[in-house]
C-alpha cells in the first residue's frame, strides 16, 4: 500500500506544455473519430436505402431517418458520452507520470539556480522517467565530484598559506 507521504496532491501538474496539450489533442481525436464513425454508419444506412429510393419503392424523409438512426444507435451514443470523460481522466493520470517527474527535475534545477545545493531527485513508484532520474542523479554526482576536485586543492593551498603565516609569525 502506498504511503500518504508520497501520494500526489495534484492530478493536473503542467497545464500548458504536457497535460493540457495532450488533453486537447485527445478531445480533438475523439470528436473527429466519433463524427467519422457516425457519418460512416449513417452513410451505410443510406446506401442500403438507396436502391428503393431510386426505383421509387420508398420515399425518403430525412427527419424520420435521423430519428430512427438515433434511436437504433442510442447505446453507441451513450457509450461515446460515457467513455470520453473516463478516457480523459485516465490520460490525465497517465500523463501525470511524466509531467510530475519533469516538474521535480525543473524544481531541483531552479532551486540550485536560486542558491540551494544541487541534489538528487527521487521519483515515485510508477513514474515513467526512471532512466532520466538515473542520468540526472549521475550528473549531480559528477558535478559534486568536479566541485570537490576543484575546491580540494584550493583548500589545501589555503591551509598551506595559513601554516606559513603561523610559522613565520607574520
Amino acid at each position: 500500500m502506498k504511503s500518504r507521504k508520497y501520494s500526489r496532491t495534484s492530478k493536473y501538474v503542467n497545464s500548458v506544455l504536457i497535460q493540457g496539450n495532450l488533453m486537447w489533442r485527445f478531445i480533438m481525436y475523439w470528436v473527429v473519430y466519433n463524427i467519422a464513425l457516425v457519418v460512416t454508419m449513417a452513410g451505410d444506412q443510406l446506401v442500403w436505402r438507396l436502391p428503393d429510393m431510386v426505383t421509387g419503392n420508398s420515399t425518403f424523409n430525412f427527419g424520420e431517418f435521423l430519428s430512427t438512426f438515433g434511436t437504433a444507435n442510442r447505446p453507441l451514443f451513450l457509450a461515446m458520452a460515457i467513455f470520453c470523460p473516463l478516457l480523459l481522466w485516465d490520460m490525465m493520470r497517465y500523463t501525470h507520470r511524466i509531467a510530475g517527474p519533469m516538474y521535480r527535475f525543473r524544481k531541483a534545477m531552479e532551486d540550485h539556480i536560486n542558491g540551494a545545493p544541487l541534489s538528487n531527485v527521487q521519483l515515485r513508484d510508477g513514474d515513467l522517467m526512471k532512466e532520466f532520474q538515473e542520468t540526472f542523479n549521475q550528473f549531480v554526482a559528477h558535478v559534486e565530484q568536479q566541485k570537490s576536485q576543484t575546491s580540494g586543492p584550493q583548500a589545501t593551498v589555503a591551509e598551506v598559506r595559513e601554516l606559513e603565516v603561523c610559522e613565520t609569525g607574520a
